[in-house]
């Protein structure tokens, strides 16, 4: 049984539907008695799919294993997890929601007799291995017609536009570094494994089906697309690691801006002869590119491994510079300079927050308290260093739960606990860092029997240091996270610097007015006490500080771009 009709597969796979296999929770989707078939492959097939519990959302089932072309076992689980373990990162890789495997049996009539998880003792003539995934239905960006052409969506992308080329590079490489972080080479990067949503805008990286798990970041074995893979991969017993998913990704992104040529061809199919040739450079595509995107794709498909981008971050942040500006560009490549300086001015603000603004304050925190903030630092920890939160972040709410049944419930502790659980692990980190300096600062004051209003007048300082920690903070979680589009904007026109700026004026006014008085009758008594309120926290001298250090970081960041462009040019 090497061959099967499409007549036959659908009875097959019809028969499986109606024993609620090879899901109980999916079942395909029928059109006028035969499945919806929405793609097929070298391998597989791709059908529509639907909840046997609800119909609000479709799904794909893909099918591997009738063309006697499914991998093996171990290898088809662990290349599933790989990519169920990458599409847990928000957008960018297209969710799996399950998968399985099933050895079948049919009599002489093609009727099932039995399907199984594990391989049968005695395998007979009429024994298939089948593998199933189930995965969020996409649309591939490319599509091949009845006559042999292909076309692309959406339309910006078939037209070959420079900034819709930008966002499918953006979005993939978001994807394809997520994968090489979890030590995984995809090694399949194509443009039939690529699809889009319409409803999101957006690109998502799929078919995880021959990546490869690693320990090191290389890998041994040969398995490649003609045309995308990179020179070393083909038919080479060397090790190769993550650049060869760079090369394919610069061939994608070439090919996409050549109007669907490869390099030195002028079709869809690749010119292995030329394009392998010791030393190819790729000429410059057909398309209405800039030198900037041509560069940035030339270099990625260099035929020396050692002489393209060494890692996809290094690829993207030049992709990211071209769509958001040169200011975005150098703010990505020193985003850590924002997180160390934001957690410098944050310990200052907070210990001198209990110095001058509640110097009566006794900050006492209990053994358990202490694991507890310990925990959220290191959960902030753990965001910086990229490692998994799970674990740590299930310690904290299990010993928030025991301290809030201990302490007493009230609502404010429990919306603290799921605050400080559910969050980034940099806001946690923030919060219980900053905590836990004011506790220390305490401890000194009841140490060192300090008289408590000697720094009284200087709350001034705290404000301020604790006002820029959080505007540097924030804008190191954006840059890190990556961010909306309105973020991104924000970061390359300098707009958020402006606002930040308009603030810090406005905080100036207020200091201003905080210092006329008015009687203490009526409306004009609570006046007195809020203005007094405002007064003590001199916002004069906030505004004056704040708007200062802002406009000498912006300043600063023009003067180094300007030396780094200088320096381009001298080069």
């Amino acid at each position: 049984m090497n061959l099967w009709t499409k007549e036959e597969i659908y009875k097959i796979l019809m028969q499986l539907d109606r024993m609620k296999l090879p899901f109980k929770n999916y079942s395909f989707v029928q059109e006028n008695g035969k499945l919806k078939l929405l793609g097929s492959g070298g391998s597989a097939d791709v059908y529509e799919a639907k909840s046997r519990i609800s119909d609000k959302k479709n799904y794909a089932i893909k099918v591997i294993g009738f063309r006697n072309q499914n991998m093996d076992s171990t290898e088809f689980d662990d290349s599933v997890w790989a990519q169920r373990e990458i599409c847990t990162f928000p957008g960018y890789v297209v969710k799996i929601y399950a998968h399985k495997e099933l050895w079948i049996t049919f009599d002489e009539n093609d009727h099932i007799v039995s399907a199984e998880k594990k391989k049968p003792v005695e395998l007979l003539r009429t024994s298939l291995k089948l593998q199933f995934i189930v995965m969020e239905k996409m649309t591939p960006v490319i599509k091949k017609n009845r006559d042999g052409s292909r076309n692309l969506i959406p339309g910006a992308l078939e037209k070959g536009e420079e900034k819709e080329i930008l966002k499918l590079a953006y979005d993939i490489g978001t994807a394809l570094k997520e994968a090489h972080y979890n030590k995984t080479l995809h090694r399949d990067i194509k443009l039939e494994n690529v699809f889009y949503s319409e409803k999101k805008k957006m690109y998502k990286l799929g078919d995880f089906g021959i990546s490869k798990k690693t320990r090191d970041g290389f890998a041994g074995t040969v398995a490649f697309t003609k045309g995308y893979a990179a020179p070393e991969v083909r038919g080479t017993k060397e090790r190769y690691d993550y650049t060869a998913d760079i090369y394919s990704f610069g061939i994608m992104l070439y090919v996409l801006a050549n109007h669907l040529k490869f390099p030195d061809s002028n079709t869809y199919s690749a010119n292995p002869r030329i394009q392998y040739m010791s030393g190819y450079v790729l000429p410059e595509p057909e398309g209405d590119i800039s030198k900037e995107l041509y560069d940035i794709i030339a270099r990625a498909c260099r035929y020396n491994p050692d002489d393209r981008y060494q890692s996809i971050e290094e690829m993207l942040l030049d992709i990211e510079t071209l769509i958001y500006g040169e200011n975005f560009g150098f703010k990505k490549e020193y985003k850590r300079v924002y997180m160390v300086v934001g957690l410098i001015m944050l310990a200052l603000g907070m210990g001198v927050w209990k110095l001058t603004l509640v110097p009566e304050m006794t900050i006492r925190i209990s053994f358990l308290q202490y694991i507890f903030l310990a925990g959220c630092l290191g959960k902030g920890i753990f965001k910086i260093l990229k490692k998994d939160t799970t674990f740590i972040s299930v310690v904290i709410f299990a010993v928030g739960v025991y301290l809030m049944a201990s302490s007493g419930f009230s609502w404010l502790k429990l919306y603290f606990l799921l605050w400080m659980t559910s969050s980034s692990g940099l806001h946690s980190g923030v919060v219980a860092s900053g905590i836990l300096i004011a506790n220390f600062t305490s401890l000194l004051q009841s140490l060192n029997g300090m008289n408590l209003w000697i720094y009284s007048g200087y709350g001034w300082i705290a404000i301020t240091l604790i006002s820029i920690a959080y505007i540097l903070l924030t804008q190191y979680i954006w840059l890190v996270s990556g961010g909306s589009k309105t973020k991104r904007i924000y970061s390359r026109k300098e707009f958020y610097w402006m606002i930040v700026c308009v603030d810090y004026a406005l905080i100036f006014v207020v200091g201003c007015v905080s210092e006329t008085r008015f009687p203490q009758t009526g409306l004009g008594e609570f006046w007195y006490s809020f203005t007094n309120l405002l007064y003590r926290m001199n916002l004069k001298m906030v505004g004056i500080c704040g708007l200062a250090f802002c406009l000498l970081w912006i300043a600063h960041e023009k003067i180094l771009i300007w030396y780094r462009k200088r320096d381009e040019k001298r080069v």
